[in-house]
């Protein structure tokens, strides 16, 4: 065989193993610091905290962000 094909078949072996050993993500994972069920009111730090983690075109001097559309949009933390 080549060299090169056995590193490959090697390689994605490990990290197929590595992958599996891995926990599995909660659905709550994605918000920073439990803000589920919260409100973070604007200008706050919680606030700029979350937006700043969840959008990363967010301006906090505005307090929007660029939606995928081109559009600005003001950060609701909720």
């Amino acid at each position: 065989m080549n060299r090169t094909f056995k590193t490959a078949v090697l390689s994605a072996a490990v990290v197929a193993t590595t992958l599996s050993t891995l926990p599995a993500a909660n659905a709550g994972d994605w918000r920073l610091h439990g803000y589920a069920g919260r409100y973070a009111e604007p200008w706050t730090h919680e606030w700029y905290v979350y937006c700043s983690y969840r959008y990363r075109s967010f301006n906090p001097r505005t307090g929007t962000f660029t939606g995928y559309d081109g559009e600005q949009y003001f950060c609701i933390a909720n």
